[in-house]
């Protein structure tokens, strides 16, 4: 009888939200958390002790000595970028990153490159659309019976790094992640750009989706 792969998983960023992640795999039979890392001693000793996985200040040597199947980016999000670069180059199969992936012009850029080129795998952690209620929505729309999907509205109580990527996100999956045509943005305000979760105070946006569907 064949036995299926269990996947080790590792986690470079050891703050408060990375502790989610790590919980999750008490619920997952085919993934296994062997390792973190941080910048901060304390903070990676005292993760790993929690965890029961083993510490490391250092990406590369963590994957070096690791080989995990999967990395977790659970980081501010202006190293996130430099981090993904580093797991491609390394030769690490996939990549989950915390949302937003970056917010600078020039992060963005590299991370056009990086698409260019890398043979890794990434998803961003917009879990909205897994999540039961929000699945059931999505499935009720797709089976054709609550009509045409004509108009999507959708809003958030925080900004868009801080929540406005998921809703855009749950958006793209009610319209079946059809490719926006056209776009229609507006910005306003300064003071939460250097916040733990760094954007515009308020944005609005107006979307062309290439099925005719607006947003």
């Amino acid at each position: 009888m064949s036995t299926k792969k269990v996947y080790r998983s590792a986690i470079v960023g050891c703050g408060g939200r990375s502790t989610q992640h790590a919980r999750a795999y008490k619920l997952i039979s085919r993934g296994e958390l062997v390792a973190c890392c941080d910048l901060d001693t304390e903070r990676r000793q005292s993760y790993a002790k929690e965890f029961g996985i083993r510490p490391y200040a250092d990406v590369v040597e963590m994957i070096k000595k690791e080989e995990p199947d999967l990395v977790h980016i659970v980081t501010p999000p202006n190293v996130r970028v430099e981090l993904m670069q580093v797991i491609s180059d390394s030769g690490v199969s996939a990549c989950i990153v915390e949302k937003p992936i970056c917010c600078e012009v020039s992060d963005w850029k590299n991370l056009c490159e990086l698409e260019e080129k890398t043979n890794t795998k990434f998803a961003v952690n917009h879990q909205l659309r897994w999540q039961p209620d929000f699945a059931h929505c999505q499935k009720a729309l797709n089976s054709g019976k609550l009509g045409k999907l004509l108009f999507l509205d959708f809003s958030a109580g925080m900004n868009i790094s801080g929540q406005g990527t998921h809703i855009l996100d749950y958006a793209m999956s009610l319209n079946q992640n059809t490719p926006a045509v056209r776009v229609f943005g507006a910005a306003s305000g300064d003071k939460e750009m250097k916040t733990v979760h760094p954007g515009p105070d308020t944005t609005v946006a107006q979307i062309l989706f290439a099925n005719g569907v607006y947003g």
